[in-house]
């Protein structure tokens, strides 16, 4: 009754059958005296079917990623031997034994996860965190008057860096804002940030799947460069730009964007359709091969040429998709202005007020407006809502989110770097400092 057992012999290796493990994979060693086919998808493949993987006529090993829950099924010349799910960790070493006891009923799924390096006693651990997170508590309400004395002050400190001019930005007085504009290090910080990022993730960073981008809905660090860079341009545009132009960045076209996305078919596919495409769905034979993108990868196909659009996507492997997908594609760029708006409007608010207090309440209040919205729109989920939050797409949910955290960040470093002085910026600062 124990064939099916997973038994993690040891994560301190990092060999599967002489081949060494990369980051985010596991090895799994299948003994068996059979010839068996071990058939798997990752469930962060969307209603995906379960694709052949390997082919073993004697005992063998398998290589699988880490990164999302594995669905299984080992199959033999009269059908399907078991299956089941299983969450596989980081260079763990895996073993399913199908030689031994009689191949009775298989263990449920929460019986093989807790048969692997699961704590012994997990209610426990939860209690310890749990009073360690009193202990913390009590001691910061002892210091509580103190510490929020000190940031009182501190937010009442006049901020003149931008000059003492009014406090609503006109025409007529933009430049002699501009004359006695000095520099807010803050911003030279948060655009470093974004470079700093952006290189690191295009050199690949350093193999860890969280800096790599999302297959298709969800959000990770690689996701938030190229918005927070878009938000990062808003603010200097806002520097940059003469005051009769500060207004003119328009503010329907993410609307146009979701309006287009949701009422209107690509041909073959329904309509609101925002899925990758190729197996998704597949296993409830619903056939959406050529769907990849919906309307918003239909129209850049049909304007742009398939040729000018990018070819290799993280989902293209997941998924087999057999149309190309460009994830910065024409109807991308309408809701993407919003990213570029909101940083904007974060300069108009340092501009139009002295006051740090002021500043960084409207930055904080915007933050919280963008993330709740934008976790609305996807239901707080990660595939959830009408408009799941998606990189490839640029959906209105991911532009929401990714500029709430960009206000809310922004909000953070000019209380550490302009306000408090706590921190220079460097090296970041040097890799964002811009002259205009």
């Amino acid at each position: 009754m124990s064939y099916i057992n997973f038994e993690n012999v040891g994560a301190f290796l990092r060999k599967c059958n002489g081949t060494t493990l990369r980051y985010d994979q596991a090895c799994l060693e299948i003994l068996t005296k059979e010839k068996i086919s071990f058939w798997s998808q990752y469930e962060e493949c969307e209603g995906c079917m379960l694709l052949e993987t390997a082919n073993l006529p004697a005992t063998g090993s398998v290589i699988l990623d880490t990164l999302s829950p594995v669905e299984y099924a080992i199959r033999n010349g009269n059908g399907e031997i078991c299956n089941g799910t299983f969450a596989f960790r980081e260079f763990g070493q895996y073993s399913i034994n199908l030689t031994a006891g009689d191949k009775g009923p298989m263990p449920t799924h929460d019986d093989s996860r807790a048969r692997c390096s699961i704590p012994s006693n997990p209610h426990r651990c939860g209690h310890s965190t749990l009073h360690g997170y009193h202990l913390v508590h009590s001691e910061r309400d002892r210091k509580e008057d103190c510490r929020g004395e000190t940031i009182l002050q501190g937010f009442l400190q006049e901020d003149d860096e931008l000059g003492s001019g009014p406090r609503i930005l006109t025409q007529e007085v933009a430049s002699a804002f501009t004359q006695t504009r000095s520099r807010l290090r803050s911003l030279d910080i948060f655009r470093g940030l974004c470079i700093a990022l952006m290189i690191f993730v295009n050199a690949g960073g350093g193999g860890y799947g969280i800096f790599s981008h999302s297959v298709w809905n969800g959000l990770t660090v690689a996701d938030v460069v190229y918005p927070w860079f878009a938000f990062a341009m808003g603010e200097a545009l806002v520097l940059s730009l003469n005051a009769r132009l500060r207004a003119s960045l328009p503010r329907s076209a993410a609307l146009c964007q979701v309006c287009v996305t949701l009422t209107v078919a690509a041909p073959g596919c329904p309509a609101g359709y925002m899925g990758p495409g190729g197996l998704h769905m597949s296993k409830y034979n619903v056939n959406l091969q050529n769907c990849t993108g919906g309307i918003a990868g239909y129209v850049d196909r049909l304007i742009l040429g398939p040729s000018h659009l990018h070819k290799r996507g993280s989902f293209s492997a997941m998924y087999a998709t057999s149309v190309p997908h460009d994830p910065e594609g024409l109807m991308g760029i309408l809701s993407g202005v919003l990213v570029v708006q909101a940083g904007a409007h974060a300069t108009r608010i340092m501009l139009s007020y002295n006051h740090a207090r002021a500043r960084i309440l409207r930055w904080l209040f915007w933050s919280i407006v963008f993330g709740i919205t934008g976790g609305a729109l996807c239901d707080f989920s990660k595939n959830g809502g009408p408009i799941p939050v998606n990189k490839n797409l640029w959906s209105l949910s991911y532009c929401l989110v990714t500029a709430g955290m960009a206000f809310f960040l922004q909000a953070v470093l000019y209380f550490v770097v302009d306000l408090k002085t706590k921190w220079g910026g460097r090296p970041l600062y040097y890799a964002g400092e811009w002259r205009g």
